[in-house]
C-alpha cells in the first residue's frame, strides 16, 4: 500500500513551517491552493475561501494522487512525523488522529478536547474518500449552499 498526502490551502497564512514538518514524512504530495505555491504536485483550483471551494480542493487533490491511502493535511496544522506512520486497516473507515492540540497564538494556553476529530487528522483510502467528497459535492450542488461561507455548513 502507497501512502500519499493531500494539502489544502486558501493561501490566507503562511505555511512555511507546517510545509518542512509535513515533508518529514517523505511521502508524494499533492497540494492544492487557490494561488501557486511550491509544495509537492500543486494544482491551482479558481474559487474563493469557502466550504465548496475546499471539497472542489479535495477533490482534485485526491483525484491527481496515485496513493492507496491519504493523509488529509491543511495549512494551519502542525504534524509530527509520527502522524504519517499510520496504515489504514480497512478501505472503507474514515480514520482519525485524536491527539489534538489547539494553541491560539500569541497565549500560554493549550486545550484539548476527547474526540476532537478535525477533517485536517483523517486518513483514509483515497477512493472510498474520493467517493463520499464527490457525494458532497454533489449534495452541494443540490442544495445550492452558500459558495462564499467560509467554515463547513450544518447539513454536511
Amino acid at each position: 500500500m502507497v501512502q500519499g498526502i493531500i494539502f489544502y490551502t486558501d493561501n490566507k497564512i503562511d505555511s512555511t513551517i507546517v510545509q518542512k514538518h509535513i515533508l518529514k514524512a517523505g511521502l508524494p504530495i499533492v497540494s492544492t491552493s487557490l494561488k501557486p505555491i511550491n509544495f509537492g504536485k500543486n494544482i491551482v483550483v479558481e474559487g474563493q475561501r469557502s466550504y465548496p471551494t475546499m471539497v472542489k480542493q479535495i477533490i482534485t487533490a485526491l483525484e491527481n494522487s496515485e496513493a492507496d491511502n491519504i493523509f488529509f493535511c491543511e495549512h494551519d496544522v502542525l504534524y509530527h512525523k509520527s502522524h504519517f506512520d499510520f496504515t489504514p486497516l480497512k478501505d472503507n473507515i474514515f480514520y482519525y488522529n485524536d491527539n489534538v492540540w489547539r494553541w491560539w497564538i500569541g497565549s500560554d494556553t493549550l486545550i484539548r478536547h476527547d474526540r476532537m476529530l478535525p477533517l485536517s487528522m483523517m486518513c483514509a483510502n483515497r477512493e472510498f474518500a474520493l467517493e463520499h467528497y464527490k457525494m458532497r459535492q454533489r449534495k452541494i450542488d443540490e442544495w445550492g449552499l452558500d459558495h462564499f461561507r467560509s467554515r463547513e455548513p450544518r447539513l454536511a
